[in-house]
């Protein structure tokens, strides 16, 4: 349903009929209170533009199965042509080719460094307050921050006061999230939000590793105000979220851990016509405390951002500056670092751009967006300045097909350190300098688009190219770092590599039956001194990628749901064979990522039922299952051993199906 909030002056007057004699006219105004006018519309749950956006509403959660049916829009995402599949208990999102470090996540025009939660499964943008999330895998335009790879914008609709009360609730058997947004006055209004998971209450050993027990649980929290002053719009926000892991174990001398991160993040922004500015601060950090066979490690890290950006637009030219103040702590174990050497892993950096684009058409036929993003990067010992242009060319065919080409040049300044290859927090942030260069991508994107008109289809095929610069892969190990004066950054190997392939996408989103076919075909591929000299498949690399999303609504109030993914399996380096050495396992390994884990193949179903709607509440009631046949997908392999079985190597799998029950109301 959308709500219009009209307000009405009434003017009742009366006025002589004779020409000959003046015209006495007696006007008097009323204003009326508001009207509320209620109209039913076709509701979407994604919406692709020719310039390569796509905005995926989040409280369409009905077309859609996602895990234990939380409506999480990264489910949408992850459904993608253009999005990598993961492994389970994986938090990384890979887009055409990059890694995890290459993305830029904000939320109403404020940065948030990581918000994907531990496991993978769920993402801290809760469906319940977000209005739409904006994703662009590629062809950013100059205003876009730094980023080489996808930039993905939530928004909470604070961009105009709210008129009316309204709120959303969700109850499901491991979290719970909702939402409300209330009017203070006549030009303001507020909003608020929380999510929060309740797994250690349900389930106290959610997963069982050995003889290692795992408790997590996390919290989101949002608050927005926002307020007319005149034809000036004023918004406050605040972003908050919690992760928080515990493994615990029966046996003395085995391992412990304690991990976890934390994002606070705020901003205020203001907008007048065509002119918009933002102020923010960023706060990220993450904690892993871990103690094996009396060796005990504690590697904190943070991110501290302060962005300040203003944005205007003039007739066909958009112009932007912004400036970022960066701290990133470094990693190192707190329980053997003095501080002078924690300190001398702390860097500080400025990043200061500037970007303007020339919007052309022609005909209604042409569209050509320039542009050219400048921007000053500057540490303590290093300095440097790049150019970043940018050109995407559409050309309208007969209606309402089209075509596209885009080129650009990208650059990321702060690097993300990745220990893990599962977004775990012994993950951190650097800032680029002389040992850690800016990340550089060089991109080439061509395809077609269209609608069938009678079937109500959208469809696109895209290519697309990358080439690295300056990528670094982390080669020691995290338990190192129990060692007094071990840096993680002094065993990072360098190089560069690329990334092509072949996307294709069809959806229909309107009638009884609709969904999505999206396929990938690519390969990424990375070389970097001390693996060899040659180039090896990236730990992100998919070759096949197939995602079927289906949902059909047989009757009005019922909504079934079906999600199917197959894809080829992840890279892996695989042990050659195992000796020992005293009490210690030492593995010999075939070339860097030569070997691959089996396909990935899980389908998941939901169905919805609509207890009640109508203009003042709604009711709905989810049943899903995650991966319903029980298909069995390896997690990881590795190699160990006991006194029983001498050397072997086992693999963690996941095949278990997870039913699982939500209430919505909304009023």
């Amino acid at each position: 349903m959308i709500t219009l909030a009209i307000t009405i002056t009434l003017s009742v007057g009366t006025m002589q009929s004779s020409a000959s004699e003046p015209a006495d006219t007696v006007i008097t105004q009323r204003e009326l209170d508001e009207i509320i006018v209620r109209t039913p519309t076709v509701r979407r749950l994604m919406r692709a533009t020719p310039d390569g956006a796509l905005t995926i509403n989040p409280r369409i959660s009905t077309d859609l199965p996602s895990f234990l049916s939380s409506g999480d829009p990264v489910a949408a995402l992850r459904a993608l042509p253009s999005v990598a599949t993961s492994n389970d208990l994986s938090a990384a999102l890979c887009i055409e080719g990059a890694g995890n470090e290459a993305n830029l996540f904000e939320t109403d025009g404020i940065r948030i460094v990581n918000p994907m939660h531990m496991l993978g499964f769920y993402s801290a943008f809760n469906p319940a307050y977000y209005h739409d999330i904006t994703f662009r895998p590629s062809r950013h335009p100059a205003s876009t921050p730094s980023l080489t790879g996808g930039y993905i914008s939530a928004q909470s609709l604070s961009t105009f006061p709210d008129s009316t009360f309204s709120a959303s609730i969700t109850s499901g058997l491991i979290e719970s999230h909702g939402a409300l947004r209330l009017p203070v006055g006549k030009n303001w209004s507020i909003a608020a939000a929380a999510r929060h998971t309740y797994l250690n209450l349900l389930f106290p050993d959610i997963l069982t590793v050995g003889s290692s027990r795992l408790k997590y649980g996390f919290t989101d929290l949002n608050a927005s105000v926002t307020g007319r002053i005149g034809q000036h719009t004023i918004t406050g926000n605040i972003f908050a979220n919690h992760d928080d892991m515990r493994l615990k174990n029966r046996n003395d001398g085995a391992k412990d851990g304690d991990f976890g991160w934390r994002n606070i993040a705020g901003g205020i922004g203001w907008a007048y016509r065509d002119m918009d500015a933002t102020v923010s601060l960023t706060r990220y950090s993450n904690s892993f405390m871990m103690a094996e066979g009396g060796r005990a490690i504690d590697l904190p890290s943070s991110l501290t951002q302060a962005t300040a950006r203003f944005h205007i637009g003039i007739n066909r030219l958009d112009l932007s500056a912004e400036s970022n103040y960066r701290y990133t702590s470094g990693q190192h174990n707190r329980d053997n670092a003095t501080a002078s050497s924690a300190s001398s892993l702390a860097i500080h950096s400025g990043e200061h751009s500037a970007a303007a684009t020339w919007h052309y058409q022609h005909a209604d036929r042409l569209e050509i967006d320039a542009g050219l993003r400048l921007t000053l990067y500057h540490t303590p010992g290093f300095t440097t300045v790049s150019p970043q242009p940018r050109v995407d060319i559409r050309y309208s065919l007969r209606q309402p097909s089209y075509i596209y080409l885009s080129l650009g040049r990208y650059t990321r300044f702060d690097r993300l350190i990745e220990e893990s290859s599962t977004g775990l927090p012994a993950d951190f942030w650097t800032c680029a300098d002389n040992n850690v260069r800016p990340l550089t991508a060089y991109s080439l994107h061509a395809g077609i688009g269209g609608y069938i008109t009678p079937a109500g289809i959208s469809w696109t095929v895209g290519a697309y190219g990358r080439l690295n610069s300056n990528i670094y892969e982390f080669a020691g190990s995290i338990l190192d770092l129990a060692s007094s004066g071990y840096n993680p950054v002094d065993h990072l190997l360098h190089g560069d590599g690329y990334a092509f392939g072949l996307s294709a996408m069809a959806m229909r989103q309107t009638g009884a039956v609709r969904g999505r076919i999206a396929y990938n075909i690519g390969t990424a591929r990375n070389h970097l001194d001390g693996r060899g000299s040659g180039t090896y498949p990236a730990a992100h690399d998919r070759t096949h990628d197939l995602n079927i999303s289906l949902a059909w609504t047989p009757i009005s109030s019922l909504t079934l749901a079906l999600n199917f993914i197959y894809a080829t399996g992840t890279p892996y380096t695989r042990e050659k064979y195992g000796y020992m050495i005293g009490e210690n396992l030492i593995c010999e390994y075939f070339p860097h990522n030569s070997s691959r884990l089996p396909d990935y193949r899980r389908m998941d179903i939901a169905a919805t039922w609509l207890i009640h709607s109508s203009p003042q509440l709604n009711q709905r009631l989810q049943l899903s299952v995650y991966n319903v046949l029980g298909l069995r997908n390896t997690l990881f392999s590795y190699t160990t051993y006991s006194t029983d079985n001498g050397i072997e190597r086992l693999s963690s799998v996941m095949n278990t199906i997870i039913p699982s029950l939500a209430y919505t109301i909304e009023f």
